[in-house]
């Protein structure tokens, strides 16, 4: 690299910028004639990708903006010894808000934050604590339908959520984290897909899934995470086509059929 200065006529230091190959690379700060710095740039291949004040000892201070490479405002906001504090907004390409928030003296994310696509439909409403999730959560698809909505204590998630996966919507409580209690799923609009009791994050007791004509396509029970008993697979129609039996969830009959078990080793060579 190299250091270009340029001075004052009366001596003083005007200008000190950094340059790869003649062009405008690293820092750049600009001084006042009593030599206190008054504006500062970070440059790449010529373009300004940050702006503000850098100090002597290289931390970013004070109001500051940055920029993607293409030209378009990246991000802007205020900084405290490198660290970025109070509110923060960033951008998208296209120039819509991206993000928009606060930091703490220490640099974490705290209170709401806002996300937006790139077409200014809000995508996620948070709110932090020190960096963590606490309190309630909202994010959204691009067609403003709930992606996940719930509640965190310390960043996990408690009380009753939706959540939306593969094109059904669930709904039910977490403990700690873990789902707990009755859960339901279901098709586009209100059409129940499936029902099932969890505890401690593990399925236990009946569990029966549904056809888009509400009549029930499987239901089978499971003892604390294992299948135990009947499962039933049934038609359109409601009528039972297939039973499998299961102890201890292992699979023992077929439609009354005994599952015919392999041999180990020591028992073929008694």
């Amino acid at each position: 690299y190299d250091i270009r200065t340029d001075y004052y006529p009366d001596g003083s230091i005007k200008v000190i910028g950094s340059y790869k190959d003649n062009v405008a690379e690293g820092v750049r700060r600009e001084y006042s004639k009593n030599g206190d710095i008054t504006d500062a740039y970070i440059m790449h291949r010529g373009r300004v990708i940050g702006h503000g004040i850098i100090d002597e000892a290289g931390m970013r201070q004070g109001p500051w903006k940055e920029y993607y490479v293409e030209g378009p405002l990246k991000a802007e906001g205020v900084y405290v010894n490198n660290v970025r504090t109070k509110q923060w907004k960033f951008y998208h390409m296209n120039k819509q808000l991206e993000q928009i928030g606060r930091y703490d003296k220490k640099g974490k994310s705290t209170g709401n934050w806002k996300w937006y696509y790139d077409n200014g439909l809000l995508r996620r409403d948070e709110n932090l604590f020190e960096g963590i999730h606490e309190g309630e959560y909202v994010e959204y698809h691009r067609d403003s339908t709930v992606l996940l909505e719930g509640t965190f204590v310390d960043n996990i998630k408690e009380g009753t959520w939706i959540e939306s996966h593969n094109g059904y919507r669930e709904e039910g409580d977490y403990l700690d984290g873990v789902r707990e209690g009755i859960w339901k799923h279901y098709f586009v609009g209100e059409l129940l897909h499936f029902e099932g009791n969890f505890i401690d994050g593990t399925p236990d007791g009946l569990h029966k899934w549904h056809y888009k004509n509400g009549k029930v396509s499987l239901q089978g029970k499971f003892v604390m995470g294992m299948k135990e008993g009947d499962w039933k697979y049934y038609n359109e129609e409601g009528k039972v086509y297939l039973i499998i039996k299961y102890e201890d969830g292992v699979e023992k009959e077929y439609n009354a059929t005994k599952i015919a078990m392999p041999l180990l080793d020591e028992d073929a060579q008694e």
